[in-house]
């Protein structure tokens, strides 16, 4: 029987703000920036990763981008 990955529920925008390394004058720079990084140590540490962009403000529909078996974007 294989072992399950923990799975993490990642806020993006309050994580774009409290991390220091990222430039947030450019949040689409800043989302792609965090999309990477957050999928490349989920694959390393093999954790499953739901990271959302809440939009709050949007009207935009709700959009679900998978990148692999173990990270998607909503």
């Amino acid at each position: 029987m294989t072992k399950k990955r923990p799975h993490y529920l990642v806020d993006g925008y309050n994580l774009i703000h409290v991390w220091q390394e990222i430039n947030t004058d450019d949040l689409a720079t800043a989302r792609d920036f965090l999309i990477r990084s957050l999928q490349e140590y989920g694959a390393y540490e093999k954790f499953e990763i739901t990271l959302v962009f809440d939009a709050a403000r949007s009207e935009d529909e709700e959009r679900v981008e998978t990148y692999d078996d173990f990270f998607r974007v909503v």
